[in-house]
Order: C-alpha cells, then sequence, then structure tokens
C-alpha cells in the first residue's frame, strides 16, 4: 500500500476458532484489515489502537475455561464457565460497553427468538447480527457500514 492509499479499516475478530478471521481475511482482505482476538484480554489489549469494527462469535466452547469472562469482564468461575462460553460473544460486548466502549459491533449469531435479537441489539448499540444463513456479501455491506458510524 503507497504512502497515498487510505488505511484500510481494521476489524477486530474475537472468535474461539480462526474460521471467521481466516474466511474474512482470505475474500474481504482487500476491502479490511482482519485481526483475531480469543479472549476479553487480548481484545482490550488489541483496542489499545484504534478499531473500526468488532466481529463477535457467540460461541467459545473451544476457550479455555480459565480465559471465560463474565458481563464484567470478570475472570468465570469453573461452574459458570459451560454455561457463559455458550454466550461469550454477548459477554464481550457486555463488557466493553460497560467500559464505556461505543465500538460497532456485529455478532454471528442465530437467534429463534426475533425479540431477543432486537433487544440485544437495543441494549449493546451499535451492534448488528448476522445469523450463519447470510451471505459474504451481505457481511462486507454490514461491516462497511458500521466502519462509517
Amino acid at each position: 500500500m503507497s504512502e497515498s492509499s487510505p488505511a484500510l479499516p481494521r476489524v477486530l475478530v474475537a472468535e474461539d476458532g480462526l474460521e471467521y478471521s481466516e474466511r474474512f481475511s482470505r475474500l474481504l482482505g482487500s476491502q479490511f484489515l482482519f485481526e483475531r482476538v480469543g479472549s476479553f484480554a487480548a481484545l482490550v489489549e488489541a483496542l489499545a489502537r484504534p478499531a473500526s469494527v468488532l466481529v463477535l462469535d457467540l460461541d467459545f466452547r473451544r476457550t479455555a475455561p480459565a480465559l471465560l469472562v463474565d458481563a464484567r469482564g470478570e475472570a468465570a468461575s469453573p461452574d459458570e464457565a459451560a454455561a457463559l462460553a455458550e454466550v461469550q460473544g454477548i459477554l464481550l460486548l457486555r463488557a466493553l460497553r460497560a467500559r464505556g466502549n461505543p465500538l460497532p459491533a456485529l455478532l454471528c449469531a442465530d437467534f429463534d427468538d426475533a425479540g431477543r435479537a432486537r433487544l440485544l441489539c437495543e441494549e449493546l448499540a451499535p451492534l448488528q447480527i448476522s445469523p450463519s444463513s447470510e451471505g459474504l456479501p451481505a457481511v462486507a455491506a454490514r461491516l462497511r457500514q458500521l466502519a462509517l458510524l
């Protein structure tokens, strides 16, 4: 990239695997700079540099229980780790919002209850939810829209 080229929007991808970050980097890497983080501590560290958008996987079951957090960003107890892993993406965003971070976010999740999804979007705004059935062009459009907020 030349010095006169505009910088690509930096997108942090919080996930317990590599599926989103690798796929998005491979297919949308000419439009965005993707950086994967796998825990709340890594996310907070990555936010020391400006980012445009946060992409969150909902489920972090592959994450070590010691790295899981509650909605305050505090370590999960061993007794609650399994339940928190299933909604870790939401908890990461709640912890960021509780700290006053307004970074626009895209949650990759399927909800059977449209009302729950709407309430999450209101509670954790700016937030959009991308279901697994959504194609890559629609995800890219969401990322562009969120990057402009």
